[in-house]
């Protein structure tokens, strides 16, 4: 099946709100997960949709895909990239449409080793400004010490709106930052992706004649 924006229209749902003359649509947003090979995007994929630890996994080639919701929160489109150097000319395509980018970094090694500024600058080059950006630092596990300091300018200097640790080995944080990231998406209208409603509103026949037209007219 071919992996487009359009292709996921279906995938979208009604549920009442609180409101009972409201209808809000279930929208979905494409999430693309970003960083260096190795540091364990798609464990952290893996613990998020099965609730397990693979250990070691062969490198991803090109793009793996992936759908993930939770009770309450927007449908989130996870598009797991390659890391490998010989296909970072292809993130352009991949990170193209994405409302929120997950930029994943491994705690255990020095975070000057992260190419963070790089998988930023193809963030900011390809994506929209209104774009949510998370940063997941990931093997918490394993992290005896972390650059506090360092992770701190980053997210601000980049205005990051999201930044956690996160352990695929004991599912420590995986969730919660999935949960932020959709809680985020969700209230920005605009963001959700095309060929999916975020929201349709429902009224009574009498809202609906007072928002049709001025008050002088009545036609």
């Amino acid at each position: 099946m071919s992996l487009n924006d359009n292709s996921f229209a279906t995938n979208s749902k009604i549920y009442p709100a609180k409101n009972k003359t409201t209808m809000i649509a279930d929208p979905a947003f494409k999430v693309v997960l970003l960083g260096n090979t190795g540091v364990g995007k798609s464990s952290l994929l893996h613990r998020l949709r099965y609730d397990r630890f693979i250990g070691r996994s062969d490198p991803t080639l090109g793009c793996e895909f992936a759908s993930y919701s939770d009770s309450g929160t927007a449908k989130l489109l996870i598009w797991d990239t390659a890391g490998q150097t010989s296909f970072r000319s292809f993130i352009p395509n991949f990170i193209k449409g994405a409302k929120a980018c997950v930029v994943c970094y491994d705690l255990t090694t020095p975070l000057a080793d992260a190419c963070l500024d790089e998988w930023m600058a193809l963030v900011r080059e390809h994506c929209d400004n209104d774009v949510v950006v998370a940063l997941a630092g990931t093997k918490l596990d394993a992290c005896e010490t972390r650059d506090e300091a360092g992770i701190e300018q980053f997210t601000r200097r980049e205005r990051i709106h999201i930044s956690t640790a996160t352990s695929s080995r004991t599912g420590d944080g995986v969730k919660g930052l999935f949960r932020r990231i959709a809680t985020t998406l969700a209230f920005v209208p605009s963001q959700s992706t095309p060929g999916i409603p975020s929201t349709v509103c429902i009224t009574s026949r009498t809202d609906a004649t007072r928002a049709r037209a001025p008050s002088s007219c009545d036609c």
